[in-house]
């Protein structure tokens, strides 16, 4: 199965690992490529979906909390 979490939530694992931040920063930041551990899709008519990949989150806040 692929967890995924909404950018609501994302946001609010990031704050419990010390980083300040809300969702529109998560969606801004995956959609401009500078974070990496989700997509945004636009659809046919315009809207735009947020998939946030909860492993791929994990891993790089591992990463970021070993610097």
């Amino acid at each position: 199965m692929i967890k995924t979490v909404t950018p609501a939530r994302a946001a609010e694992i990031l704050r419990e690992h010390g980083m300040r931040t809300k969702a529109e920063t998560i969606r801004c930041g995956i959609e401009q490529g500078k974070l990496p551990f989700g997509e945004v899709i636009i659809t046919e008519n315009g809207g735009k979906r947020c998939y946030i990949y909860k492993k791929l989150l994990d891993g790089w806040i591992k990463q970021r909390e070993a610097i």
